[in-house]
């Protein structure tokens, strides 16, 4: 089943206590996926447009919680390409 951005968005955050939504004040809500002590022994989240969400909603339900981590570390991987340590 195809759900809209928002609708996924809801369900994924409905159904695990590792996303939650957010706004900088702006129009723009945001997805956010908790990190706590993932990559770094400190509170940490990735914050990612409403868009990701269906993407991310099948992650979820396929691989669960690892699913999401593994797609944050990919993503910040890709972020990080070319940064001098």
């Amino acid at each position: 089943m195809a759900y809209s951005d928002i609708e996924a968005a809801a369900r994924l955050t409905a159904i695990t206590d590792r996303t939650y939504f957010w706004s900088d004040g702006d129009d723009e809500l945001l997805l956010g996926i908790v990190c706590n002590d993932m990559f770094s022994p400190a509170a940490d989240s990735e914050l990612v447009a409403l868009s990701e969400a269906p993407a991310l909603l099948a992650l979820y339900r396929a691989d669960g919680c690892e699913g999401l981590m593994r797609w944050v570390a990919a993503r910040r991987a890709e972020s990080t390409q070319g940064a001098r340590p």
